[in-house]
């Protein structure tokens, strides 16, 4: 039987990271941290973390390589990446669509992604990846490996 009494508040930290943040997304809460910063950078959370939330945001990488390495570092073993995207060429109703995104310098497709993922050390076996037929939306859900990231000239 559902509860009729409020959720139970989660003790989470929550880190919003962003180049700008609007005036009104600082809305001051205890457990929301937002972060002003490029998220391409080395370093832009202060601790690692167990779970990595990009959504809409990954396609704007000038090095998404460099990026995921970056974001892996971030992250406990075990942690948990969800990560959204639009492509720029997909079907639609049987028909190709392209779109040109201001801003957006690559195409990713799932197979690109995994092997991203992988050399970056994301388990992609134990993942979860998804393209509706008739959506642009990229969709996977991956979790840090202990294995460190691998230099993706020289691994296949």
């Amino acid at each position: 039987f559902p509860s009729h009494e409020p959720p139970e508040p989660r003790n989470y930290l929550v880190y919003a990271i962003d180049k700008k943040i609007a005036i009104e997304d600082q809305i001051k809460y205890p457990n929301l941290v937002p972060i002003e910063a490029d998220f391409e950078q080395d370093r832009v959370i202060p601790r690692n973390c167990d779970l990595l939330w990009c959504h809409d945001a990954f396609q704007y990488c000038l090095n998404p390589l460099t990026t995921l390495k970056y974001w892996s570092e971030q992250m406990n073993v075990n942690g948990m990446m969800v990560l959204s995207m639009p492509q720029n060429i997909h079907y639609q109703y049987n028909r190709l669509q392209n779109n040109s995104y201001s801003g957006v310098y690559y195409n990713h497709n799932i197979v690109s992604l995994m092997y991203m993922l992988a050399v970056n050390g994301f388990d992609c076996r134990d993942a979860y990846f998804y393209k509706n037929a008739n959506d642009p939306w990229l969709y996977a859900a991956v979790y840090k490996s202990h294995v460190a990231p691998q230099n993706p000239a020289t691994t296949s």
